[in-house]
């Protein structure tokens, strides 16, 4: 478990500069949506609550360390992302594929943190993958 988690801290290394791009597509869509509308579009809404919920990501990871709030606020973030996907994808179909690198990103990190979480409770990753069924 350790060595494939030692194998995996590059995930760490740039986790910080990933958010940072996936900030950038949300502004770009954001801007987009309002560039071709003309207008204040209600789906900006949700776009700015993801963008809201992202920024806010280091503050409550700082504010209530250990691994377990980090996989909760992960887990919050990826429910909500999946839900704007969706929502934008129905009125912007082309503009909703800038999510899907952030869909992607979140579901590598989740993955990391529950490795680690799982080590941190002396978990065997091959027990852990066992107990799942579709595994």
């Amino acid at each position: 478990m350790k060595q494939l988690i030692s194998q995996l801290e590059w995930i760490e290394f740039i986790d910080g500069p990933m958010w940072v791009v996936l900030t950038i597509f949300i502004v770009s869509m954001i801007y987009k949506i309002i560039r071709d509308k003309s207008e204040f579009h209600p789906i900006v809404k949700w776009l700015g609550w993801l963008l809201v919920l992202i920024l806010l990501h280091p503050l409550y990871s700082y504010l209530f360390p250990g691994l377990t709030a980090h996989q909760i606020g992960h887990l919050i973030i990826l429910v909500f992302t999946f839900e704007v996907f969706r929502k934008v994808y129905r009125i912007f179909p082309k503009i909703s594929f800038y999510l899907l690198p952030q869909l992607f990103w979140i579901g590598i990190t989740c993955g990391f943190t529950f490795l680690k979480m799982a080590a941190a409770h002396n978990l065997d990753t091959n027990t852990i993958l066992t107990s799942v069924p579709f595994f």
